[in-house]
């Protein structure tokens, strides 16, 4: 990993460096996406929005022939669904996540972070990889017994028990505003990239 591993020894200006490495680099992709979701809701632009993110975020919908399920799911539960999530409610991303047989949590995560980043961190594998490599790591506990099943939560769909270990991992290493609130885009992107290059 670049600048010799420099995020063993994490602080708040390790992670907007990253953070700052992530925009540079896939700027354009994040460009799209949130002019989508600024979009006013309609069924063109869910179906927009779902494909640009499975698209450039791999969130599996695809693979698993999911589109178009997920699209009308969010059709379906319409504009109120959507002010919910803008309001920050954490039971939507399980409502999301529960797609037909399969579980769309990555996909949930995401969809709700880009249509209120302040409110919804993002799981997926890499997130989940760099959090349990911070967890284990000597010295780096930052969280209790909770941080011991990232997989189970994904399961489970239990969204308010990743974003306690999201804000336990902020509050452990600094990674909040003026006001205590944790970065959790900036959070999002450096996670991503350290998990991303532990493959």
């Amino acid at each position: 990993m670049n600048n010799n591993d420099e995020w063993r020894k994490l602080d708040i200006h390790v992670m907007k460096r990253y953070a700052e490495a992530f925009n540079i680099n896939y700027s354009m992709i994040e460009r799209k996406l949130f002019s989508a979701f600024k979009e006013p809701f309609s069924d063109p632009i869910i179906h927009k929005r779902i494909r640009l993110l499975d698209s450039y975020y791999r969130t599996g919908l695809a693979r698993k022939k999911l589109v178009g399920g997920a699209t009308d799911m969010i059709i379906k539960k319409g504009k109120s669904f959507e002010d919910r999530i803008r309001g920050g409610d954490d039971a939507a991303v399980k409502e999301i996540a529960r797609c037909k047989e399969f579980n769309c949590f990555v996909f949930a995560t995401k969809y709700c972070s880009f249509l209120n980043t302040d409110f919804y961190p993002i799981y997926d594998s890499n997130v989940a990889k760099a959090l349990n490599w911070y967890q284990s790591a000597k010295d780096q506990h930052f969280c209790n017994k909770r941080c011991l099943g990232l997989q189970n939560i994904r399961e489970s769909g239990d969204y308010p028990k990743f974003k306690q270990i999201i804000d336990d991992f902020a509050e452990f290493y600094g990674l909040l505003d003026e006001n205590g609130k944790p970065f959790y885009k900036a959070i999002d992107k450096f996670l991503w990239i350290v998990g991303k290059n532990m493959e």
